[in-house]
Protein backbone atom coordinates (compact mmCIF):
# COMPACT_ATOMS: atom_id res chain seq x y z
CA UNK A 1 0.00 0.00 0.00
CA UNK A 2 1.43 2.98 -0.73
CA UNK A 3 0.69 5.05 2.51
CA UNK A 4 1.64 2.13 4.54
CA UNK A 5 5.20 1.20 6.04
CA UNK A 6 6.09 -2.28 6.35
CA UNK A 7 8.10 -4.74 8.84
CA UNK A 8 9.37 -7.55 6.61
CA UNK A 9 13.15 -6.98 7.19
CA UNK A 10 15.58 -5.49 9.01
CA UNK A 11 15.78 -2.12 6.50
CA UNK A 12 12.04 -1.61 7.13
CA UNK A 13 12.23 -1.98 10.82
CA UNK A 14 14.88 0.67 10.62
CA UNK A 15 13.17 3.38 8.83
CA UNK A 16 10.09 2.71 10.99
CA UNK A 17 12.08 3.21 14.16
CA UNK A 18 13.56 6.24 12.75
CA UNK A 19 10.05 7.61 11.38
CA UNK A 20 8.24 7.20 14.74
CA UNK A 21 10.75 9.18 16.34
CA UNK A 22 10.48 11.72 13.56
CA UNK A 23 7.19 12.02 14.05
CA UNK A 24 7.28 12.61 17.59
CA UNK A 25 9.46 15.28 17.45
CA UNK A 26 7.51 16.78 14.62
CA UNK A 27 4.68 16.63 17.31
CA UNK A 28 6.94 17.73 20.32
CA UNK A 29 7.83 21.28 17.51
CA UNK A 30 4.35 21.69 16.99
CA UNK A 31 1.28 23.90 18.91
CA UNK A 32 -1.28 22.89 16.48
CA UNK A 33 -3.63 19.95 18.52
CA UNK A 34 -4.78 18.13 15.52
CA UNK A 35 -1.60 17.92 13.65
CA UNK A 36 -0.10 16.74 17.22
CA UNK A 37 -2.50 14.24 17.69
CA UNK A 38 -2.35 12.69 14.07
CA UNK A 39 1.48 12.55 14.29
CA UNK A 40 1.18 10.72 17.99
CA UNK A 41 -0.88 8.45 16.68
CA UNK A 42 -0.15 4.69 15.24
CA UNK A 43 -2.25 2.18 13.37
CA UNK A 44 -1.27 -1.13 12.78
CA UNK A 45 -2.62 -3.76 10.31
CA UNK A 46 -2.28 -7.33 11.03
CA UNK A 47 -3.16 -8.98 14.42
CA UNK A 48 -0.57 -12.12 13.71
CA UNK A 49 2.56 -12.58 15.88
CA UNK A 50 4.25 -9.46 13.44
CA UNK A 51 1.48 -7.21 14.22
CA UNK A 52 1.09 -7.61 17.86
CA UNK A 53 4.69 -7.44 18.81
CA UNK A 54 4.95 -4.31 16.75
CA UNK A 55 1.95 -2.62 18.09
CA UNK A 56 2.65 -4.22 22.06
CA UNK A 57 6.31 -3.29 21.94
CA UNK A 58 5.88 -0.22 19.69
CA UNK A 59 3.29 1.34 22.89
CA UNK A 60 6.46 0.98 24.85
CA UNK A 61 8.56 2.65 22.62
CA UNK A 62 6.85 5.65 22.32
CA UNK A 63 6.50 5.91 25.70
CA UNK A 64 10.17 5.32 26.98
CA UNK A 65 11.06 8.23 24.18
CA UNK A 66 8.63 10.85 26.29
CA UNK A 67 11.07 11.66 28.23
CA UNK A 68 13.02 13.20 25.24
CA UNK A 69 10.25 15.29 24.06
CA UNK A 70 8.15 16.77 27.32
CA UNK A 71 5.63 18.85 25.52
CA UNK A 72 3.94 15.57 24.53
CA UNK A 73 1.73 14.41 27.23
CA UNK A 74 0.93 10.51 27.43
CA UNK A 75 -2.57 10.55 27.11
CA UNK A 76 -1.66 12.17 23.55
CA UNK A 77 -0.19 8.90 22.34
CA UNK A 78 -2.43 6.74 20.51
CA UNK A 79 -1.92 3.27 19.36
CA UNK A 80 -4.61 0.70 17.34
CA UNK A 81 -4.40 -2.39 16.40
CA UNK A 82 -6.78 -3.53 14.13
CA UNK A 83 -7.52 -6.98 12.38
CA UNK A 84 -10.31 -9.81 12.34
CA UNK A 85 -12.35 -11.54 14.92
CA UNK A 86 -9.26 -12.82 17.36
CA UNK A 87 -5.68 -11.47 17.68
CA UNK A 88 -2.82 -14.12 17.76
CA UNK A 89 -5.15 -16.09 15.35
CA UNK A 90 -2.82 -18.59 14.39
CA UNK A 91 -1.87 -19.94 18.03
CA UNK A 92 -5.36 -19.79 19.54
CA UNK A 93 -7.78 -18.74 22.54
CA UNK A 94 -5.34 -19.82 24.88
CA UNK A 95 -2.92 -17.65 23.96
CA UNK A 96 -4.53 -14.89 21.87
CA UNK A 97 -6.90 -14.13 24.94
CA UNK A 98 -4.28 -13.69 27.56
CA UNK A 99 -2.52 -11.35 25.01
CA UNK A 100 -5.33 -9.57 24.56
CA UNK A 101 -5.86 -8.43 27.67
CA UNK A 102 -2.02 -7.51 28.20
CA UNK A 103 -2.29 -5.00 25.16
CA UNK A 104 -5.33 -3.45 26.61
CA UNK A 105 -4.39 -3.10 29.98
CA UNK A 106 -0.98 -1.23 28.71
CA UNK A 107 -3.35 1.45 26.80
CA UNK A 108 -3.60 -0.26 23.35
CA UNK A 109 -6.64 -0.03 21.30
CA UNK A 110 -7.68 -3.04 19.92
CA UNK A 111 -10.17 -2.79 17.13
CA UNK A 112 -11.37 -6.58 16.12
CA UNK A 113 -13.96 -7.54 13.45
CA UNK A 114 -12.54 -4.26 11.65
CA UNK A 115 -10.52 -3.71 8.35
CA UNK A 116 -9.51 -0.87 6.17
CA UNK A 117 -11.78 0.93 3.92
CA UNK A 118 -9.54 3.79 3.08
CA UNK A 119 -5.92 5.15 3.82
CA UNK A 120 -4.63 8.49 2.43
CA UNK A 121 -1.73 10.22 3.64
CA UNK A 122 -3.62 11.76 6.53
CA UNK A 123 -5.93 9.60 7.41
CA UNK A 124 -7.45 6.07 8.08
CA UNK A 125 -11.15 5.08 7.06
CA UNK A 126 -11.86 1.86 9.11
CA UNK A 127 -15.08 -0.40 8.49
CA UNK A 128 -16.52 0.70 11.91
CA UNK A 129 -17.16 4.11 9.95
CA UNK A 130 -14.76 5.63 11.88
CA UNK A 131 -12.10 7.67 11.12
CA UNK A 132 -8.54 8.06 12.38
CA UNK A 133 -6.19 11.17 11.58
CA UNK A 134 -2.34 9.62 11.46
CA UNK A 135 0.63 9.83 9.71
CA UNK A 136 1.81 6.07 10.22
CA UNK A 137 0.02 3.05 9.01
CA UNK A 138 2.07 -0.42 9.72
CA UNK A 139 1.04 -2.85 7.44
CA UNK A 140 1.86 -6.60 8.90
CA UNK A 141 -0.86 -9.18 6.98
CA UNK A 142 0.32 -11.84 5.33
CA UNK A 143 3.81 -12.81 4.29
CA UNK A 144 4.70 -13.51 0.88
CA UNK A 145 7.27 -14.98 -1.11
CA UNK A 146 10.27 -13.14 -3.35
CA UNK A 147 9.38 -12.01 -6.39
CA UNK A 148 12.12 -14.55 -8.32
CA UNK A 149 10.13 -17.44 -7.15
CA UNK A 150 6.98 -16.06 -9.96
CA UNK A 151 10.20 -15.86 -13.04
CA UNK A 152 11.36 -19.33 -12.51
CA UNK A 153 8.93 -20.88 -15.16
CA UNK A 154 8.42 -23.72 -11.58
CA UNK A 155 4.85 -25.38 -10.20
CA UNK A 156 4.26 -23.10 -7.07
CA UNK A 157 1.32 -22.87 -4.75
CA UNK A 158 0.35 -19.45 -3.37
CA UNK A 159 3.97 -18.15 -4.79
CA UNK A 160 5.84 -20.93 -3.06
CA UNK A 161 7.98 -22.87 -5.22
CA UNK A 162 6.27 -26.97 -5.28
CA UNK A 163 9.37 -29.43 -3.61
CA UNK A 164 9.27 -32.85 -2.04
CA UNK A 165 10.49 -34.21 1.64
CA UNK A 166 13.74 -33.88 0.22
CA UNK A 167 13.06 -30.46 -0.79
CA UNK A 168 13.78 -31.08 -4.24
CA UNK A 169 12.27 -29.11 -6.79
CA UNK A 170 10.19 -32.80 -8.91
CA UNK A 171 11.40 -33.04 -12.55
CA UNK A 172 14.63 -31.09 -11.66
CA UNK A 173 16.52 -32.99 -9.56
CA UNK A 174 19.31 -30.53 -8.75
CA UNK A 175 17.00 -27.76 -8.11
CA UNK A 176 16.70 -27.38 -4.50
CA UNK A 177 13.99 -24.70 -2.93
CA UNK A 178 13.80 -23.76 1.20
CA UNK A 179 12.63 -21.11 3.12
CA UNK A 180 9.77 -18.63 1.75
CA UNK A 181 10.57 -19.79 -1.44
CA UNK A 182 9.86 -23.39 -0.93
CA UNK A 183 6.12 -25.15 -0.36
CA UNK A 184 7.27 -27.53 1.62
CA UNK A 185 5.03 -30.61 2.83
CA UNK A 186 5.00 -30.44 6.10
CA UNK A 187 5.69 -34.29 7.46
CA UNK A 188 4.14 -33.74 10.85
CA UNK A 189 0.67 -32.86 9.90
CA UNK A 190 -0.18 -34.32 6.52
CA UNK A 191 -1.63 -32.22 3.72
CA UNK A 192 -0.27 -29.27 5.32
CA UNK A 193 2.80 -27.23 4.15
CA UNK A 194 5.65 -25.83 6.26
CA UNK A 195 5.03 -22.23 7.80
CA UNK A 196 6.60 -19.29 6.53
CA UNK A 197 8.89 -18.83 9.33
CA UNK A 198 12.37 -18.13 10.00
CA UNK A 199 12.41 -21.78 12.44
CA UNK A 200 11.50 -23.80 8.78
CA UNK A 201 14.07 -21.64 6.48
CA UNK A 202 17.33 -22.07 9.13
CA UNK A 203 16.30 -25.97 9.30
CA UNK A 204 15.45 -26.06 5.88
CA UNK A 205 19.27 -24.61 4.54
CA UNK A 206 20.35 -27.11 6.71
CA UNK A 207 18.90 -29.97 5.24
CA UNK A 208 19.18 -28.83 1.57
CA UNK A 209 22.95 -28.58 2.22
CA UNK A 210 22.92 -32.33 3.82
CA UNK A 211 20.68 -33.37 0.78
CA UNK A 212 23.18 -31.46 -2.09
CA UNK A 213 26.07 -33.02 -0.38
CA UNK A 214 24.30 -36.67 -0.72
CA UNK A 215 24.02 -35.77 -4.23
CA UNK A 216 27.75 -35.37 -4.58
CA UNK A 217 28.77 -38.77 -2.93
CA UNK A 218 28.50 -37.27 0.67
CA UNK A 219 26.11 -39.17 3.46
CA UNK A 220 22.56 -40.14 1.96
CA UNK A 221 19.64 -37.90 1.31
CA UNK A 222 17.13 -37.50 4.42
CA UNK A 223 13.37 -35.81 4.03
CA UNK A 224 12.87 -32.41 6.30
CA UNK A 225 10.83 -32.78 9.19
CA UNK A 226 10.51 -31.05 11.98
CA UNK A 227 7.83 -31.04 14.75
CA UNK A 228 6.52 -27.85 16.42
CA UNK A 229 7.33 -27.42 20.18
CA UNK A 230 5.41 -24.36 21.06
CA UNK A 231 5.87 -20.72 20.31
CA UNK A 232 6.75 -17.57 22.10
CA UNK A 233 5.20 -13.57 21.48
CA UNK A 234 7.40 -10.93 23.25
CA UNK A 235 5.01 -8.57 24.01
CA UNK A 236 7.60 -6.40 25.45
CA UNK A 237 8.50 -4.93 29.01
CA UNK A 238 8.16 -7.87 31.36
CA UNK A 239 5.31 -9.27 29.30
CA UNK A 240 4.79 -12.12 26.90
CA UNK A 241 2.68 -14.95 25.99
CA UNK A 242 4.11 -18.76 25.16
CA UNK A 243 3.69 -22.43 25.08
CA UNK A 244 6.48 -24.49 25.73
CA UNK A 245 5.56 -28.04 24.67
CA UNK A 246 1.68 -26.52 24.03
CA UNK A 247 1.21 -26.06 28.16
CA UNK A 248 0.31 -21.99 27.69
CA UNK A 249 1.70 -19.52 30.03
CA UNK A 250 1.54 -15.56 30.40
CA UNK A 251 3.29 -12.80 31.84
CA UNK A 252 7.09 -12.42 33.41
CA UNK A 253 7.11 -16.15 33.21
CA UNK A 254 6.24 -16.29 29.69
CA UNK A 255 8.82 -13.54 29.11
CA UNK A 256 11.41 -15.57 30.92
CA UNK A 257 10.98 -18.47 28.55
CA UNK A 258 10.84 -16.24 25.52
CA UNK A 259 13.93 -14.25 25.82
CA UNK A 260 15.63 -17.17 27.11
CA UNK A 261 15.10 -19.36 23.86
CA UNK A 262 15.74 -15.65 21.86
CA UNK A 263 19.06 -15.84 23.68
CA UNK A 264 19.84 -19.46 22.85
CA UNK A 265 19.26 -19.06 19.19
CA UNK A 266 21.69 -16.43 18.69
CA UNK A 267 25.23 -17.33 17.40
CA UNK A 268 26.72 -15.05 19.56
CA UNK A 269 26.85 -11.66 21.80
CA UNK A 270 24.35 -13.16 24.32
CA UNK A 271 25.68 -11.28 27.19
CA UNK A 272 25.11 -7.96 25.30
CA UNK A 273 22.06 -8.24 23.88
CA UNK A 274 20.72 -9.95 27.55
CA UNK A 275 22.28 -6.80 28.98
CA UNK A 276 20.43 -4.39 26.73
CA UNK A 277 16.70 -6.39 27.39
CA UNK A 278 17.56 -6.16 31.08
CA UNK A 279 17.97 -2.16 30.96
CA UNK A 280 15.39 -1.62 27.98
CA UNK A 281 12.79 -3.31 30.31
CA UNK A 282 13.85 -1.37 33.37
CA UNK A 283 14.10 2.20 31.58
CA UNK A 284 10.34 1.23 29.88
CA UNK A 285 9.31 0.63 33.60
CA UNK A 286 10.86 3.77 34.72
CA UNK A 287 9.12 5.91 32.09
CA UNK A 288 5.92 4.16 32.65
CA UNK A 289 6.24 5.29 35.98
CA UNK A 290 7.38 8.49 35.65
CA UNK A 291 3.76 8.86 32.80
CA UNK A 292 1.48 8.22 35.28
CA UNK A 293 2.55 10.47 37.92
CA UNK A 294 0.52 13.10 39.11
CA UNK A 295 1.94 15.62 36.73
CA UNK A 296 2.04 13.58 33.63
CA UNK A 297 -1.96 12.73 33.76
CA UNK A 298 -4.33 13.60 31.10
CA UNK A 299 -5.37 17.30 31.34
CA UNK A 300 -2.30 18.91 32.98
CA UNK A 301 -0.57 21.64 32.03
CA UNK A 302 2.31 21.02 28.89
CA UNK A 303 5.07 22.76 29.05
CA UNK A 304 5.14 25.70 26.91
CA UNK A 305 7.11 25.98 23.90
CA UNK A 306 10.41 28.57 24.41
CA UNK A 307 10.57 31.72 22.44
CA UNK A 308 14.33 30.79 21.07
CA UNK A 309 15.50 27.30 20.47
CA UNK A 310 19.61 27.88 20.77
CA UNK A 311 20.31 24.26 18.38
CA UNK A 312 23.47 22.68 19.64
CA UNK A 313 26.28 20.92 17.08
CA UNK A 314 25.14 18.21 15.94
CA UNK A 315 21.76 17.64 17.05
CA UNK A 316 19.15 16.43 14.70
CA UNK A 317 17.17 17.92 11.80
CA UNK A 318 13.59 18.20 12.62
CA UNK A 319 12.56 15.42 10.84
CA UNK A 320 15.40 13.17 10.57
CA UNK A 321 15.41 11.27 13.78
CA UNK A 322 18.45 9.99 13.32
CA UNK A 323 20.74 11.27 16.25
CA UNK A 324 17.70 10.23 18.66
CA UNK A 325 17.74 6.56 16.91
CA UNK A 326 21.37 6.40 18.02
CA UNK A 327 20.23 7.24 21.93
CA UNK A 328 17.76 5.48 22.33
CA UNK A 329 19.75 2.31 21.80
CA UNK A 330 19.73 -0.79 19.81
CA UNK A 331 17.26 -2.28 17.53
CA UNK A 332 16.66 -4.98 20.32
CA UNK A 333 13.88 -3.55 21.44
CA UNK A 334 11.86 -4.83 18.84
CA UNK A 335 11.57 -8.54 19.00
CA UNK A 336 9.71 -9.65 15.68
CA UNK A 337 8.82 -12.68 13.82
CA UNK A 338 10.04 -11.86 11.06
CA UNK A 339 13.61 -10.53 11.95
CA UNK A 340 14.38 -12.74 14.97
CA UNK A 341 14.63 -16.58 14.65
CA UNK A 342 13.72 -17.02 17.90
CA UNK A 343 9.65 -16.56 17.82
CA UNK A 344 9.06 -20.06 18.40
CA UNK A 345 10.30 -23.13 19.83
CA UNK A 346 10.72 -24.79 16.95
Amino acid sequence: MEHAKGFNNIAEALYLRDHMLGQMELADASDDPAQRQARCTFVVVGAGTTGTEVAGQGLLFTCAALRRHPRIRPDELRWLLVDAPAILPELGPRLGDPALRILRRRGLDVRLNTTIEEVTGRQVRLSDGSSVPTRTLVWCVGVTPGPLTQALGLDTVKGRIVVDEFLTVPGHPDVFAAGDAAAAPDLTRPGQLTAMTAQHAQRQGKAVARNVAATLGHGTRKPYKHRDLGSVVDLGGWQAVANPLHVPISGPLANVITRGYHLYALPANRMRVATDWFTTSSSIASSSSSASSPANTPGSQRPSRPTSITKPTGSPSTASGKQQAREHGPLSVWSCNRLSPASGLR
